[in-house]
């Protein structure tokens, strides 16, 4: 499926949850793609986009300072995690 095939099934209501956490949790999910996700509206996705080690570390950064923790978990225990000193991770969801 092409990146622009993902958009529009992804628009039309295609995926189930389970089937987009399948896709943001799968280490061979493009990295554009991960992208889109961590943009979703449903915390677990976002999740697992962030405990993805393929996920971008602008991606993991953006994330670091999401408002549910379980995303910010799974970014703090992302090895590839960018570590700077604007890390909403170790400042509970919040940059300094």
């Amino acid at each position: 499926m092409t990146l622009k095939e993902f958009k529009v099934q992804l628009a039309l209501g295609s995926f189930t949850t389970d089937d987009l956490i399948d896709i943001a949790g799968d280490t061979n999910t493009s990295k554009k793609l991960l992208k889109i996700l961590s943009n979703h509206e449903y915390a677990p996705i976002r999740s697992w986009v962030a405990k993805n080690s393929n996920t971008p570390k602008d991606v993991l950064e953006k994330l670091s300072n999401d408002e549910y923790w379980a995303v910010r978990e799974n970014v703090a225990n992302n090895p590839n995690r960018p570590i700077t000193s604007n890390d909403g991770v170790a400042n509970g969801g919040k940059a300094k």
